[in-house]
């Protein structure tokens, strides 16, 4: 079973000043050169396999298969389409691991972005070419990682002071102690990162790396709001029964205000009988108009006086009944007015007075 090598006279490298695609297809052409070797290319260009396996060697219908696959991702390459060439290189390696396939299958990578796949097998396949004596595979391989690892970005997740015992993780893969702190290499492309420890609001914060680009993130959580404080909302020191109370002072005031108009009227009644019969006997006719419009208005401003009394004493019964706090007390509420009713016939001659103090 024969291993994957160059065939002798296949010594044209790619310049180095072309642009990274020329390059590839520099490359390309001189690793079209790479073939299964026959029995006798194979005895005298290496005294020893380039691996060992303990896994049972290829039959001679499995590396024809692996041959022809090879040699089609070679033409994908050339084509560009790096995707589909990987996929047949890695069925190739699976058959027969090489150092040009290694080499090809990181070029393909490296390709499809994935660039820290493809450091790790051009790392592969120059160890791998040193100890098959490939030379140039090696030599490809060692430029190719100078070149990338240059181009790919990095990573430092650090712990901050609040986040000592929180778990970290990194795209969904928890990050241990070893991983935190240190330069990750990554492909280029957005991620994730998420922290969480107990009584702590989840630490969530998304990041993109671009090549040759460097980020560091230091997880923090964030404080905890303060609890939050209740202010009682200062009362005007008004409540449904004082406002019931202003409603029934509204009546009575109402009523006495009838009562005094009524008592008004009932007074120049009064003294229009006087003038038409002083003596109240022997009155004209006429006079008897005035004595029972007289009469009537005592009646409506008696009727009026005691909505207003009954109104007033109403109010003053709610407004005593309530029980504001004392603050509002204090700070709102005005000294009521001081108020002295009167009521009475012959010496009162409207039948009421009405004095007040504000």
């Amino acid at each position: 079973m024969l291993p994957l090598q160059m065939v002798p006279g296949s010594s044209r490298r790619p310049r180095r000043d072309r642009p990274l695609g020329t390059t590839f297809t520099a490359v390309l052409l001189l690793l079209s050169r790479m073939t299964w070797a026959d029995p006798s290319q194979a005895a005298h260009a290496h005294d020893a396999p380039t691996t060992a396996s303990a896994t049972p060697e290829p039959s001679a219908a499995e590396l024809s298969a692996a041959r022809q696959k090879f040699q089609k991702a070679l033409a994908l390459q050339t084509a560009g389409d790096w995707t589909g060439a990987l996929v047949l290189l890695k069925e190739v390696a699976e058959v027969k691991t090489t150092p040009q396939v290694l080499f090809n299958i990181a070029l393909c990578e490296e390709n499809v972005g994935q660039l820290v796949a493809a450091l790790g097998h051009y790392e592969l396949a120059a160890a791998d070419a040193r100890e098959a004596g490939l030379p140039l595979v090696e030599r490809e391989s060692i430029e190719r990682l100078s070149q990338l690892r240059a181009r790919i970005p990095r990573l430092r997740v650090e712990r901050g002071a609040s986040a000592a015992a929180a778990q970290v993780s990194l795209g969904g893969v928890e990050l241990g102690d070893s991983a935190l702190g240190k330069d990750l290499p990554l492909d280029p492309g957005s991620y994730q990162i998420q922290a969480t420890a107990p009584g702590k609001e989840p630490f969530v914060r998304d990041v993109r790396l671009t090549e040759g680009g460097h980020v560091t993130v230091t997880v923090e959580f964030a404080a905890p709001p303060p609890p939050p404080v209740v202010v009682d909302e200062p009362s005007d020191g008004s409540s449904g029964q004082r406002v019931l109370a202003w409603v029934s002072g509204g009546v009575g005031l109402a009523g006495l205000s009838a009562a005094g108009v009524f008592y008004g009227l009932r007074y120049d009644a009064q003294k229009e009988l006087d003038e038409l019969c002083p003596s109240r006997t022997n009155c004209p006719p006429s006079a008897r108009d005035t004595h029972n419009r007289g009469r009537d208005y005592t009646t409506y401003g008696n009727l009026a006086l005691g909505v207003g009394i009954a109104g007033l004493a109403t109010a003053a019964v709610l407004w005593l009944t309530d029980r504001p706090s004392k603050d509002s007390v204090a700070r709102d509420t005005p000294t009521p007015p001081r108020h002295v009713f009167g009521i009475g016939h012959g010496s009162a001659p409207l039948g009421a007075t009405w004095s007040g103090t504000f």
